[in-house]
């Protein structure tokens, strides 16, 4: 399924959509873009999903840690990076 993030510019009326139903998608928590000259990018927090990926990087995060472990050597948190 692809996602679509829908927004009149007022951030209470933003809703993330089934891209080819234009069904809300349940269970949305938060949505936060990052826009670049080259490129955009959206992370999406959900809740109460059953999720299957292929081809996409995920971190998983216990309910309520909002730490991160960046000790690894990875890119900053505030570094844009392409793959």
């Amino acid at each position: 399924m692809k996602l679509k993030i829908k927004c009149d510019g007022n951030p209470q009326s933003a809703v993330v959509v089934n891209a080819a139903t234009d069904e809300v998608v349940e269970g949305i928590m938060g949505v936060e873009i990052s826009l670049s000259p080259f490129e955009a990018v959206a992370a999406i927090v959900m809740k109460n999903v059953e999720i299957d990926l292929d081809n996409i990087e995920v971190e998983e995060l216990d309910e309520g840690d909002t730490s991160r472990d960046d000790a690894g050597g990875g890119t900053p948190d505030n570094q844009s990076y392409r793959q």
